[in-house]
């Protein structure tokens, strides 16, 4: 485990001192001393306890890779903002696949995905090792669970375990559920209890240390924003959404 732990800390000094080198030193004393900063660097992993190893090595990475405070995220495609991101979700979040916006690479969704049943699209999720994973999960919830919020919550919070055990470092971010137009409460009764499962859901943020994102105030006033079933979204809300998600997450 220590060798390969200094072989990953190799390789992000010898990134480091590339960038110090060739990016920020132009002069040759520069040189020198990233170098020998870079030698100390090691010498003193060589002799660390692993776990103090990973800790520098994820330290070296954040700094490394890290984008400019200063960076306008702005002239940025939604597939650079959210390259090192995924978002689970059903079919709302298909939408993002199905109107070209993100790919698959960045977006994992299925039409009537229900929490209990997402063990594989999280497992999927984690195995990309993103830094940012966002749920949009809930809408089949509703019926799926007859309105039981505290069933539904249950789940929910098993998925972000798995998600918190399996990948520490990913920050995890619960989209509200989407209000929905009356005409579609008509049809289905169970979409009453939305207000009560997004409290829940923020309820179970604030616990466990998920940020809830409620995007509800993005489409206020926009009854032209929905299909015709009252309950999908059309094109121009999702420009909107990955914005206020992309601003939650600083990316």
């Amino acid at each position: 485990m220590k060798f390969k732990l200094l072989g990953a800390a190799t390789f992000v000094i010898v990134a480091v001192l590339i960038f110090n080198i060739f990016g920020k030193n132009e002069n040759n004393k520069g040189s020198k001393q990233a170098v020998s900063e870079g030698i100390f660097m090691l010498e003193t992993m060589e002799n660390a306890d692993a776990d103090v190893v990973k800790a520098e090595i994820d330290e070296f990475q954040n700094e490394l890779f890290a984008p400019p405070a200063s960076e306008d995220f702005s002239n940025l495609t939604y597939g650079q903002r959210f390259a090192s991101s995924v978002i689970i979700g059903d079919s709302i979040a298909e939408g993002l696949i199905d109107y070209g916006i993100l790919s698959s690479s960045n977006v994992i969704a299925q039409k009537g995905m229900v929490v209990s049943k997402a063990q594989t699209e999280v497992s999927n999720a984690i195995s990309r090792n993103p830094q940012n994973i966002f749920i949009s999960l809930g809408m089949n919830d509703l019926e799926y669970y007859r309105g039981n919020t505290d069933k539904f919550i249950g789940f929910y919070k098993e998925r972000i375990e798995e998600i918190k055990s399996n990948s520490p470092n990913t920050k995890i971010f619960v989209n509200n559920i989407m209000p929905v137009q009356e005409k579609a409460i008509e049809k289905n009764e169970y979409l009453l209890h939305i207000d009560d499962y997004n409290e829940g859901l923020k309820a179970m943020c604030d616990e466990i240390g998920a940020v809830f994102i409620d995007n509800s105030g993005l489409i206020e006033g926009m009854e032209d924003i929905y299909q015709n079933d009252g309950i999908h979204l059309k094109y121009d809300f999702y420009p909107l959404w990955l914005d206020n998600m992309a601003k939650y997450a600083g990316i």
